[in-house]
């Protein structure tokens, strides 16, 4: 019966499907079930590629970027402790890191455990480009707040920017001390950056907010006198909300000028109005920030490097 059925046109095909015919049958058994595993081998078979993105370390003098760098830098080639390389806290460092295979990336995220290409793809390294940046406070502008601009510039989109690590010094953090003055003032410049580069016309743009996340990395937890990571957003957030609403009143003092200033200078999305933090933040504007302990230095010689898992965590969530 089978070698009456006639192929030939679209019409005899659609006609034999749909006759019962059990070769009609079987060819359309097979074609179901062979086209979704066809598009599995030619499309996930192959190892997911690693993707490559940048960060940039911000944050006050010793707060501990360098030794992160360090740190990372050491961990990505494999170095003994006794040869890691050293550099000036006074200019700009850069390097590509390999990510540790055993820290997930969000590109993997929606993969199955089982997928074969996992396991592929954990034999080539995930690669970021770290760049270091003085934190003295004659050095800010020239070289850590220009290269957040520089990095953030269209012209630049293609290197890829996934993110701001802002290191501070858990351990010296105080209600009203200078250090706390002193990086809440920073990170308010770095983040007032991201907004207006989220703003569109006035209107936010989380598209463009969500591709470049900010990590706050609360260093030295390892030190008795650290404030945890709670407590270093909340004194953060109440000395932002400070800077930003004595430098909205300057603003609005200024305003009668020909040159005043527009509500893009202050920082948030009520214009200043209530209490800042991070949460608002995100909401109103896009900007998205993350508080994070952890420590660059051990205790335990053998466990070198374990302070900043979390911290590798968030940048494998951002790859």
């Amino acid at each position: 019966m089978g070698a009456d059925l006639d192929w030939s046109s679209f019409r005899s095909i659609a006609t034999n499907l749909l006759d019962g015919n059990p070769i009609a049958i079987l060819v359309t058994v097979l074609f179901a079930l062979g086209c979704p595993l066809l598009l599995h081998y030619l499309l996930y078979r192959k190892a997911a590629a690693p993707t490559s993105g940048s960060f940039l370390l911000l944050g006050p003098s010793g707060a501990g970027k360098t030794a992160l760098f360090t740190l990372l830098e050491s961990k990505s080639s494999r170095l003994e402790k006794s040869t890691k390389p050293t550099h000036i806290s006074q200019t700009s460092s850069s390097t590509t890191i390999n990510l540790s295979p055993t820290i997930p990336i969000a590109s993997n995220r929606y993969r199955s455990i089982n997928d074969p290409s996992l396991s592929e793809a954990s034999k080539i390294p995930v690669t970021y480009h770290l760049r270091d940046t003085p934190g003295h406070g004659k050095l800010r502008e020239l070289q850590g707040i220009s290269q957040l601009r520089a990095m953030l510039h269209p012209k630049k989109s293609k290197s890829g920017m996934r993110g701001v690590i802002f290191v501070v010094d858990a351990a010296s953090l105080s209600e009203q001390n200078e250090a706390l003055r002193d990086a809440a003032s920073y990170l308010h410049d770095v983040l007032l950056i991201l907004q207006k580069r989220a703003l569109n016309n006035g209107k936010p743009s989380s598209k463009i907010a969500a591709e470049v996340a900010v990590l706050v990395a609360a260093n030295k937890q390892d030190l008795f006198t650290a404030l945890p990571p709670g407590s270093v957003r909340d004194k953060l957030e109440l000395e932002i909300d400070r800077i930003r609403k004595s430098r909205g009143k300057g603003l609005m003092d200024s305003s009668v000028n020909p040159g005043g200033s527009d509500e893009e200078d202050i920082l948030g999305g009520d214009d200043g109005h209530g209490m800042f933090s991070f949460k608002s933040l995100a909401g109103e504007v896009g900007v998205q920030v993350d508080v994070i302990g952890g420590a660059v230095k051990s205790d335990k010689e053998a466990d070198v490097g374990a302070g900043v898992r979390r911290w590798e965590e968030w940048l494998g969530m951002c790859l």
